[in-house]
């Protein structure tokens, strides 16, 4: 996990597809709607601070069968990250 110019710790996934395997994008298209739900719940319930760029504000990025979690300070995306 990277934000500006610090690193997280290193951590290892025992979980999951492997990346590029064809069930990954299955597994995606199922879950990801109720995923990103429960991201907006989450940041309404725990009063995390928003992201605002421009005009919008942004939580998340989707992209094929990745997830990118946005954040204003360390310790919201630590909130986030643990949360799920």
């Amino acid at each position: 996990m990277r934000m500006s110019d610090r690193l997280s710790n290193i951590f290892n996934s025992t979980i999951g597809v492997y990346q590029g395997y064809i069930l990954s994008l299955t597994l995606f298209g199922l879950c990801i709607d109720e995923f990103e739900e429960m991201v907006a719940k989450f940041v309404k319930e725990e009063g995390v601070e928003k992201v605002v760029i421009g005009n919008g504000v942004i939580m998340l990025l989707l992209y094929v069968d990745d997830v990118v979690l946005l954040a204003n300070t360390y310790e919201s995306i630590e909130k986030k990250f643990i949360a799920y």
